[in-house]
C-alpha cells in the first residue's frame, strides 16, 4: 500500500510504518535534496557528500570581480520532516566601483593651477622683457645726450632699484 514516507516528498512504498523497523528511512528512500545550480558568475563545489544527499556540503564562491551575497556553505539536512538546503544557495553580484568623482576634481584642479601658473610666469616675463627693452632705450638715449645724464642719473638708478625684476 503506497504511503507517504516524509512529508510532500514523493510516495514510497513499504511494509511497515515510516520510521519504523522494516519501514524505510528517508536515507534508503532515495530522497535527496534539490539539485543546486551554480550562481551566475561564480561556482560550487561538493564539499562532502554526493551533491544532493543528506549531509552534502556545497561551498560556493565567485569570480573576480564579483561578491558573493547568502551563505557560502549550504547543507543538505532534514528540516521540517524533509530533505532540504540550509539556505537559499548564494548569488554573485558585481563588486560597486568606487567613484573616481574626487579623482576628476583633483585632475581638473590641478589642470587649472597649472594654467594659472603658466599665465603668471608669462606675465612676469613679459614685464621683464618690456623693462628691459625700456631701460636699454633710455641708456641709449642717455648716450647720445651726455648732459642730461647727470639729472637723470639719481632717478634712473632709483628708478632701477623699485621696478627691476630681470
Amino acid at each position: 500500500m503506497p504511503s507517504l514516507c516524509l512529508t510532500r516528498m514523493k510516495k514510497i512504498t513499504q511494509t511497515g510504518k515510516c520510521g519504523s523497523p522494516g519501514g524505510l528511512s528517508p536515507l534508503s528512500s532515495g530522497l535527496s535534496c534539490v539539485p543546486v545550480l551554480p550562481p551566475r558568475r561564480g561556482s560550487f563545489y561538493v564539499e562532502s557528500g554526493t551533491g544532493v544527499s543528506i549531509g552534502t556540503v556545497l561551498t560556493f564562491w565567485c569570480k573576480d570581480g564579483y561578491q558573493l551575497v547568502g551563505s557560502d556553505k549550504i547543507y543538505c539536512d532534514v528540516r521540517n520532516g524533509k530533505l532540504q538546503w540550509s539556505n537559499y544557495p548564494p548569488v554573485c553580484e558585481a563588486i560597486p566601483r568606487p567613484e573616481d568623482r574626487g579623482l576628476r576634481v583633483a585632475v581638473l584642479a590641478s589642470v587649472v593651477s597649472g594654467i594659472v601658473i603658466l599665465a603668471m610666469s608669462l606675465s612676469f616675463l613679459i614685464c621683464c622683457l618690456q623693462e628691459r627693452s625700456s631701460r636699454d632705450r633710455l641708456h641709449s638715449f642717455l648716450d647720445v645726450v651726455p648732459g642730461i645724464t647727470r639729472k637723470l642719473s639719481a632717478n634712473t638708478e632709483m628708478h632701477n632699484a623699485l621696478s627691476y625684476c630681470c
